[in-house]
């Protein structure tokens, strides 16, 4: 992930890169998910302008937080459980019970908590950012 942009006060062209080991978590996995796709297919050059950039700090800045935006969109899925009112969206839940590949930390994106006639039930989304 490159970020290109102009530094006005130096009048010259600014440009930081993100790539694997400038992730913020790996989520409890031993590789990213960028690292991990890199292996199946070639990597596509992603490059983002930005206008207004201070300097070279603030343009690694958000390189690192795009490339980690992205990254965490990398495993998503969906489950239901018995009513926890715990289990809320901004949190992370360990889910258990779906093999060494894809069980570990999930973060949570979304719940639904529901009382109906079969009981009180919670659906939630999760998204990971690597295995």
């Amino acid at each position: 992930m490159k970020v290109k942009g102009w530094d006005v006060k130096e009048k010259k062209e600014l440009e930081a890169e993100a790539k694997t080991g400038d992730e913020t978590t790996k989520m409890g996995g031993t590789e990213s998910g960028f690292s991990l796709s890199a292996k199946a297919i070639e990597e596509s050059p992603v490059a983002i302008m930005a206008e207004h950039l201070l300097d070279m700090s603030e343009a690694k800045t958000l390189a690192s937080a795009a490339y980690n935006s992205r990254l965490r969109d990398f495993i998503a899925g969906e489950g239901m459980c018995w009513g926890n009112p715990q289990l809320r969206a901004g949190q992370t839940v360990k889910l258990l019970g779906l093999g060494d590949r894809f069980s570990g930390i999930y973060y949570i994106v979304s719940t639904v908590h529901k009382i109906d006639s079969k009981g009180y039930t919670t659906t939630f989304r999760v998204k990971r950012t690597g295995l």
